[in-house]
């Protein structure tokens, strides 16, 4: 034994049992008895599946909804791009739907709103195309690099005025 073992074995034999702090830690036990096992206190592996898969489920579910928004700027004819830079002036009056990506915002006023460069896709690639938003609908925040659905109507000159805006 070395020096430090023996002065603890000699330190805990001279120390007086009639302490009861200390002699609750060094007597024997009479009726030792094996301690009972505690029963399992772990979830069912069935009811860890069913967490599981019910999460799974919520995400998808999720993904479905939020995924395909619907550009709810109410019934129109779609913009045919080619119409509008052959002759946009045919089309003043009428009313069509345009989706596409905001590239600029190339003017903005608060008593006349803004003027939005619209990035579309055509089957010959992408075109831009210019979309004014009347002030009315100032207190919509339009980003750059976000898509949005514009119901338009064409006033004279053939310059596509924005009547409902819904980002996408």
């Amino acid at each position: 034994m070395g020096r430090c073992t023996a002065f603890a074995v000699g330190f805990v034999r001279n120390l007086p049992l009639d302490l009861p702090e200390v002699s609750f830690y060094f007597q024997k036990s009479k009726t030792a008895k094996p301690m009972p096992r505690r029963a399992s206190s772990s979830l069912h592996p069935g009811v860890i599946i069913g967490i599981i898969a019910a999460a799974i489920i919520a995400v998808m579910a999720g993904k479905n909804l939020l995924g395909k928004k619907s550009s709810s700027v109410g019934e129109a004819d779609k913009l045919d791009v080619r119409d509008l830079l052959d002759n946009g002036n045919s089309l003043r009056g009428n009313e069509y739907l345009v989706e596409g990506k905001v590239d600029r915002k190339l003017r903005w006023t608060t008593d006349r709103g803004q003027v939005v460069s619209l990035r579309v896709s055509t089957s010959g690639g992408e075109e831009l195309i210019g979309v004014e938003i009347p002030s009315a609908f100032n207190n919509l925040n339009i980003e750059r690099e976000q898509k949005y659905a514009f119901r338009v109507k064409f006033r004279q000159g053939g310059i596509p005025v924005a009547t409902a805006v819904n980002r996408l």
